[in-house]
């Protein structure tokens, strides 16, 4: 795996690779995973809450385009 798509740090330093990843390939869309074989289920619900309450609320704003609109009927 290329080492730069590690998303390993503190909830500040995951955001700032995130938005270098937007920023280098047009990222509209992120995949994580949050917990790796013999990692306690403890650590993992640990990750999940700090990246959605650190890392995430830093997204605040929806990319321009189709990601963004609404798709109401």
């Amino acid at each position: 795996m290329e080492p730069r798509n590690l998303l390993v740090g503190s909830p500040d330093h995951v955001a700032e690779k995130v938005h270098e990843l937007q920023e280098i390939c047009h990222l509209e869309y992120l995949l994580a995973a949050y917990s790796h074989t013999g990692m306690p289920q403890k650590r993992t619900l640990r990750n999940l809450a700090l990246f959605t309450t650190k890392a995430m609320p830093l997204f605040s704003e929806l990319p321009e385009g189709p990601v963004g609109e609404s798709y109401q009927s």
